[in-house]
C-alpha cells in the first residue's frame, strides 16, 4: 500500500506540475481520546510519511482529545486507517501478551508492551519511507538526465523527485493551516534564502575590504567587524577571558552539579515508569506487525 500511495501522491504532482487540478487540499478533525503517549507518537509519525500536519488537540485538563489533520484528501483518509489499524493490531497483541484480563491490559507491563510496539514502529515506518525517498530520488534524476539527453525523445517530462513533493506537502499543508494563500510559505522561506545569501555575500566582500585596507587586521576580527561591531569592542570580544580563580571554579562545578543531579532524578523518575522488560518484547513484536496489510478491511473507510 505504501507504494501505492507515494505512486499516487506523484500522480498528483505531475498533474499539477503540467498545469492541472490535482487532488484538493482540507483539514480534518477526528475526536477520540489519545491521553497515551505511545498513540500521540504513534500518529505523528504516520502523518509525517504520509505528507500530512497534524495538530493535536488538549482539554483543559491537558489531555488529548482528538486531532486535526491538513493534506491531500486521500493521504488523510491513509492516515486514519492505518493508525486504527495499529492501534487494533497493538491491542489484540496486549492480549495474546498478558491475557484477557482486563485489568491485565491497563497494568505497567500492558503499556510498557505498547511503548515498545510503537517505539519500533516508528522506526520502521521512517526507514521505510527513508528508503522509497532514496530509491524514487535516484530514479529520478536518472530518468530526468536521460530526458535531458540530445538524442532522447521529445516531449518527454521531467520525473517529479518525491522529495521535493514533500517539501512541497509541507509548505502548502502550512499555508492551509495558518489561511495563507497557497504558495506563501514557499514564497517566504525563498525569499528569506535568496536574503540570506545576499547578507553573506556582502559580508564576505566586507571582511575582503577590511583586511586589505589594513594588514593589521586578523580574518577573525574582520568577521566580527564586518558583523556591525566596532574594532574596539571586538578586539574585547577577541582577548583571551582572564583565569577562572578557584571559587569560580567551585561554584561553576557545583552548579553543573546540581544540574546533572535534577536531570538524572528526572530520567530516573521517567525510567521507573516503564518495564524494560515489556518495553523490549514490544519492540520485538513488532516486527511482526505487516505495514502493508491494512489494505482490504480498511481502504474503504473514509472521511465522514
Amino acid at each position: 500500500m505504501a507504494a501505492r500511495r507515494k505512486e499516487h501522491n506523484l500522480t498528483t504532482a505531475a498533474i499539477e506540475a503540467a498545469g492541472g487540478q490535482g487532488e484538493k487540499r482540507l483539514k480534518a478533525s477526528h475526536d477520540g481520546k489519545l491521553m497515551y503517549k505511545w498513540k500521540r507518537e504513534l500518529i505523528k509519525t504516520i502523518a509525517q510519511v504520509n505528507f500530512c500536519h497534524i495538530s493535536l488537540r488538549y482539554n483543559a485538563k491537558n489531555v488529548a482529545v482528538g486531532y486535526d489533520l491538513i493534506g491531500r484528501e486521500s493521504n488523510i483518509v491513509a492516515v486514519k486507517n492505518f493508525f486504527g489499524y495499529l492501534s487494533e493490531t497493538i491491542e489484540r497483541m496486549v492480549a495474546a501478551e498478558v491475557g484477557g484480563n482486563h485489568r491485565d491490559h491497563l497494568s505497567r507491563y500492558a503499556h510498557s508492551f505498547r511503548l515498545g510496539v510503537a517505539d519500533r514502529l516508528k522506526e520502521r515506518l521512517k526507514e521505510r519511507h527513508e528508503e522509497k525517498l532514496r530509491e524514487q530520488e535516484r530514479a529520478a534524476r536518472e530518468a530526468n538526465a536521460a530526458n535531458r539527453h540530445p538524442g532522447a525523445a521529445t516531449g518527454n517530462a521531467l520525473v517529479v523527485v518525491l522529495r521535493d513533493f514533500a517539501r512541497q506537502e509541507e509548505d502548502l499543508n502550512h499555508d492551509l493551516r495558518f489561511g495563507y494563500a497557497p504558495g506563501t510559505t514557499a514564497a517566504r522561506r525563498a525569499k528569506s534564502e535568496a536574503d540570506h545569501a545576499a547578507a553573506m555575500a556582502a559580508r564576505k566582500l566586507k571582511i575582503a575590504e577590511l583586511r586589505a585596507s589594513d594588514p593589521t587586521i586578523t580574518e577573525e576580527l574582520a568577521q566580527w567587524m564586518a558583523a556591525g561591531w566596532t574594532r574596539e569592542r571586538a578586539e574585547e570580544m577577541l582577548r583571551p577571558a582572564k583565569p577562572e580563580t578557584e571559587a569560580q571554579r567551585r561554584r561553576r562545578e557545583e552548579k553543573d552539579a546540581r544540574y546533572w543531579e535534577r536531570a538524572d532524578r528526572r530520567a530516573w523518575n521517567e525510567s521507573c515508569k516503564i518495564d524494560h522488560r515489556a518495553f523490549a518484547s514490544g519492540r520485538r513484536a513488532a516486527e511482526e506487525i505487516g505495514l502493508d496489510t491494512q489494505v482490504g478491511r480498511n481502504s474503504a473507510k473514509r472521511l465522514g
